[in-house]
């Protein structure tokens, strides 16, 4: 399922393109740009919704798990015994610059996780997602769609044909900071 965090209304009236063929278009440039932000990210971004799941991890070392972006967790066992000595990260939920992300992290703070192989010995029961959705993620996808619907005429991907020659495709600061800032820790260094 994709998240859509633009409509096609509100792309259509951004990009000020006022003739469409049809709707289809902006839909799918809206769908690439997401998933391709989700694919740089290493994450997707979707608000948090009221149900708890519990999903497993292996511990990635003695002390620290690394987990999917949780809003809340309620509960978290290691090799089935309930964990109460640890501490969620990012600290209280907030990015370095104060906006609300999810939890990632799960650090001990007293013991060491069970570990057995590659085993997942590591129970989280929370509720999945974002608390709150990042202020700058609806314009990171209406550019990231609007480079998808201008990439229709850039021939092998290296350049646009223009009455002024080639010209290469630009790199969006708000794309390329907007994906430092919010990457998880899947992304292996993107951005």
């Amino acid at each position: 399922m994709v998240t859509r965090h633009v409509t096609v209304e509100n792309f259509k009236a951004w990009s000020r393109i006022k003739t469409w063929e049809d709707d289809y278009e902006a839909e799918s440039a809206i769908i690439a740009a997401e998933q391709s932000l989700d694919d740089a990210l290493g994450r997707r971004i979707v608000l948090a919704g009221s149900t708890p799941v519990t999903r497993v991890y292996v511990p990635t070392d003695d002390t620290v798990t690394l987990i999917d972006d949780f809003a809340s967790i309620s509960a978290i066992t290691n090799g089935g015994a309930t964990i109460t000595s640890y501490q969620l990260e990012p600290l209280n939920g907030l990015s370095a610059g104060g906006e609300s992300v999810p939890y990632d992290c799960v650090r001990l703070t007293a013991g060491s996780w069970y570990r057995n192989g590659q085993q997942a010995t590591v129970s989280i029961t929370g509720i999945p997602g974002w608390p709150a959705l990042p202020a700058g993620l609806p314009e990171v996808v209406k550019v990231l769609a609007k480079a998808v619907l201008d990439g229709r005429n850039v021939r092998l991907g290296i350049a646009e044909i223009t009455a002024d020659g080639a010209v290469t495709e630009r790199d969006a600061m708000l794309v390329r900071n907007f994906v430092r800032d919010h990457r998880g820790w899947r992304s292996h260094g993107v951005g």
